[in-house]
C-alpha cells in the first residue's frame, strides 16, 4: 500500500508529475508516455501516482487546462489588435488562433487518438467545467470587440465551438496534405464572412493579409 505523505511533499510530488508530464508530452504523443514512466521519473511508485491523479489523463488534462489559459492570454490580444475593416480584425483572429493550436508546445504531437482519450478520461463535470469556462471567455472576447466597434453575428458558446473545431481539423492537416492551406483559407473567408454582418461582404477585404497556417 502506498505510504502517505505530508502537504509539503504532496506539492512537490504534483509539481514535479505536471513538469514530467509537460516534457514528455512536448516531445512524444500521449500514448508513449506511461503511468510507470511519470511515477519513475517523478521517484514514486506507479500506486503512489494515483493519489495525485485518478489517471494519466487526468494529468494530461491538467497540463492542457494550463496551456488553455496561457492561450487565452493571447487570444484576448489578438482580439484587440486593430485592423482596416472589422471582417479583417476577426479574420486576423481566427488566422492566429489556429497557428497558436498547432505551434503550441504541448500540442505539437497532439493526435486524434489522444483526444479521444482525453475526452474519454474527462468526467462529465470536467467537461462541463470546461465548456462554462470556455463559454465565459468567448463571451468576454465578444464583449471586447463590440466595445470597439466590431459586432459578431453568433453566441459566445458557438464562437468557443468553432475555435474547438478550427483545432480539430488542425489535427488532420497531414490528411489534407498540400490541400490543407487552401482549404482552411477558403473556410476561414467564409467563416469571417458569416461572423462580421457588413456591407457589400461578398467582397473579401482589400489587402488582407494571408497567413495560411502550416
Amino acid at each position: 500500500m502506498p505510504r502517505g505523505f505530508s502537504a509539503q511533499e504532496r506539492a512537490a510530488i504534483r509539481r514535479n508529475l505536471l513538469a514530467q508530464g509537460r516534457a514528455r508530452l512536448a516531445t512524444l504523443g500521449m500514448s508513449k508516455i506511461s503511468v510507470e514512466e511519470l511515477a519513475h521519473a517523478a521517484h514514486i511508485s506507479k500506486g503512489a501516482f494515483y493519489q495525485f491523479f485518478p489517471s494519466k489523463e487526468a494529468l494530461f488534462i491538467t497540463l492542457m487546462e494550463e496551456a488553455e489559459a496561457s492561450a487565452n492570454e493571447q487570444m484576448r490580444q489578438l482580439a484587440a489588435q486593430p485592423g482596416a475593416t472589422a471582417r479583417q480584425r476577426v479574420l486576423h483572429f481566427l488566422r492566429q488562433t489556429l497557428l497558436l493550436s498547432r505551434h503550441e508546445p504541448l500540442l505539437g504531437h497532439f493526435t486524434r487518438s489522444d483526444l479521444e482519450a482525453l475526452l474519454r478520461g474527462a468526467s462529465p463535470e470536467m467537461l462541463d467545467q470546461n465548456l462554462r469556462r470556455d463559454t465565459a471567455f468567448f463571451g468576454e472576447l465578444i464583449e471586447l470587440w463590440r466595445s470597439t466597434g466590431v459586432t459578431v453575428t453568433c453566441s459566445p458558446g458557438a464562437l468557443a465551438g468553432l475555435v474547438q473545431l478550427l483545432f480539430i481539423l488542425s489535427l488532420y492537416a497531414d490528411e489534407f496534405a498540400e490541400h490543407y492551406g487552401a482549404a482552411v483559407d477558403f473556410m476561414l473567408e467564409a467563416i469571417a464572412d458569416k461572423l462580421v454582418a457588413l456591407p457589400n461582404s461578398n467582397a473579401p477585404d482589400a489587402g488582407v493579409a494571408q497567413t495560411t497556417p502550416a
